[in-house]
């Protein structure tokens, strides 16, 4: 709550109430545009590799932030995103067993006053500071060592198992004023469809 207050008093600081605010970005976010279709997180890979009785998960994700996505954390407003992974038995009749599930939540910001980036894993508590965007997005990019505490069922089981990677931008988090845009605007739309991938060989 009280970020959201110090996100308000910039916004009127700079005499731009909600509605001077919604009609600014909704006007460079119109239906149809180039920079919506171009924008998004894209999963390039992924894979799970059993170690004891844990499953680590790795990825390779490409970031496509709009315009009005990098202004707002150069206004100091971070970037929230719920990371997802479920494990299912996929049956060769009725419903699919879930195996295993878990789910992250990531933060990306920017500290005006410190001039720096962090990226933090806010359900671990764990926090790392870049000097530039460039190099806060490289950390993003590659996810590695997400352990997920769970004992798969062994080769002997011939029921197909599936897993489901997805990227959902947390809008939510944003503050009052950009949480209404962001519902209308389709240059926040930075959801991606979920990656999907067979475990058995």
């Amino acid at each position: 709550m009280a970020f959201f207050m110090r996100a308000l008093k910039k916004f009127r600081s700079r005499r731009q109430g909600a509605g001077a605010l919604l009609a600014l970005i909704l006007a460079t976010g119109t239906p149809g545009s180039e920079l919506a279709a171009s924008s998004g997180i894209f999963i390039q890979r992924a894979q799970i590799d059993a170690k004891e009785n844990r499953q680590v998960v790795t990825a390779d994700i490409e970031y496509r932030f709009p315009s009005v996505a990098l202004q707002a954390l150069d206004e100091g407003i971070p970037l929230t995103f719920r990371v997802r992974l479920r494990i299912d038995r996929i049956k060769s009749w009725g419903w699919n067993e879930t195996l295993a599930q878990d789910e992250r939540t990531i933060q990306l910001r920017y500290e005006p006053l410190a001039k720096s980036f962090q990226v933090s894993d806010l359900s671990s508590g764990a926090a790392l500071h870049y000097a530039s965007l460039a190099s806060a997005l490289d950390t993003l990019s590659h996810l590695r060592g997400w352990s997920i505490p769970t004992t798969l069922p062994d080769e002997a089981d011939r029921e197909k198992r599936e897993a489901t990677l997805s990227f959902e931008f947390d809008i939510e988090s944003l503050p009052l004023p950009l949480r209404l845009v962001a519902y209308l605007s389709p240059d926040w739309k930075l959801d991606t469809p979920p990656y999907r991938w067979p475990l058995d060989q």
